[in-house]
């Protein structure tokens, strides 16, 4: 079974299998429920990479469920009472990145496409940048097709204007019609540049936050920031074509030391990362090690938190320098 969120689209059928605590079978000292929002935002995670989410409750020795679980099956399915039309029968999110504030579905309907805006982020006035170069016919709310919302199409993609409140303190969906089949921009590849070294930003950063919000880019400060969950893991997909080993900085700032967990092409160690300092503003550099990579292809190198060691830090980016011979 899996038990961790899917970070891609995969043409196959799938599905994540999760408990709603923190374990499988019942357990009379597990107090470690999801939160309702982590649990939706789950639900809408795994729709927009085209999966099932099948979600685990265990019983007591009475045969009963826990106030707690049943509480957040029925506030899932009062989510799902008012939005179901943006999970059931949905397709991936055509679009090859995740957005910050929030997630993607889409149904086709006679070679039109139909988004699903799932907005976590809603604050009025912000613009949803969305990676698709497309017309729009509308744009609504699910639940007030009376309450629309101005978009606009540029070079890098649609951008949809937020109005008003969030209609769903989880989840508002807005719906975005497109006079067309969905054209997805592409995203340029992370890789190497001429000399070897491979840069991995903030802004490219992808994240699993499966006991809710741990780790998010912060626009204002071009960092990963709210770090706060021990089990938020920091990944990155990127090019390697002239391998070999490397030196792995870290830009980052933190008022506490603390420690993580570096991986690379089956490579694993801990490392302890030093405070900075009390202006979480003044990023300083830190070295995580040195990474052989054999040979060319696709790599993922990921960051998590050491259990019980871990202090938040505001991550600006990775570095892989490569060793001179």
């Amino acid at each position: 079974m899996k038990e961790t969120v899917q970070d891609i689209n995969e043409a196959k059928y799938w599905e994540l299998c999760q408990p709603v605590s923190g374990s499988w079978g019942y357990r009379s000292d597990d107090d470690n429920f999801k939160s309702i929002p982590t649990l939706i935002h789950n639900l809408i995670d795994q729709s927009s990479k085209g999966g099932n989410y099948l979600l685990n409750v265990s019983p007591t020795r009475e045969g009963i469920l826990r106030t707690e679980a049943v509480e957040r099956m029925k506030a899932i399915g009062v989510w799902m009472d008012t939005n179901s039309e943006a999970i059931y029968g949905t397709q991936a999110s055509p679009t090859s990145t995740e957005p910050d504030w929030g997630r993607i579905t889409m149904k086709t309907i006679d070679d039109k496409a139909l988004l699903y805006l799932h907005v976590y982020n809603w604050e009025d006035g912000a613009e949803l940048p969305i990676r698709l170069k497309n017309n729009v016919e509308s744009c609504y709310l699910l639940t007030d097709e009376s309450r629309t919302f101005k978009t606009e199409t540029l070079d890098h993609g649609i951008q949809v204007k937020l109005t008003g409140k969030a209609p769903d303190s989880v989840a508002s969906v807005i719906v975005l019609k497109l006079k067309e089949m969905p054209n997805a921009l592409p995203v340029k590849a992370l890789r190497q540049d001429e000399n070897g070294v491979a840069v991995l930003t903030a802004y490219r950063a992808q994240y699993e936050n499966l006991q809710g919000p741990g780790a998010l880019y912060k626009e204002e400060w071009d960092c990963v920031s709210d770090w706060d969950s021990e089990t938020a893991r920091v990944y990155w997909s990127f090019e390697i074509d002239k391998p070999g080993t490397f030196n792995v900085e870290l830009g980052y700032s933190g008022s506490e030391s603390t420690e993580i967990t570096v991986a690379l092409a089956g490579t694993s160690k801990n490392v302890n990362v030093a405070a900075t300092g009390s202006n979480p503003k003044r990023f300083k550099k830190a070295d995580l090690g040195q990474f052989t990579v054999d040979k060319p292809g696709k790599y993922e190198f990921s960051l998590m938190p050491v259990a019980g060691k871990w202090n938040a830090i505001n991550l600006k980016d990775i570095k892989l320098l490569p060793v001179k011979k």
